[in-house]
């Protein structure tokens, strides 16, 4: 767990090690697993998640991209 956000920071499996990333929020920024699939997490100002993207460890070009907007009061359009 991580010592400040009291957050797992990796999970071993029958499929291997995934790894959790917090930024200086505790907000999830990185997800990578053993497959080297590896989870990017994006934020606005306001700690809403805006980008989310996969990609392969190694790879330079994203395999998904998931851009998020959201209202003025904070709800998903």
């Amino acid at each position: 767990y991580h010592p400040k956000f009291n957050k797992v920071r990796s999970v071993l499996n029958n499929d291997g090690k995934t790894h959790y990333k917090y930024n200086k929020d505790g907000s999830l920024i990185r997800v990578e697993n053993s497959q080297g699939q590896i989870i990017t997490l994006e934020y606005q100002a306001n700690k809403l998640i805006s980008k989310i993207v996969e990609t392969k460890k190694g790879d330079k070009k994203a395999k998904r991209e998931l851009k998020f907007k959201y209202s003025a009061a904070g709800k998903p359009i």
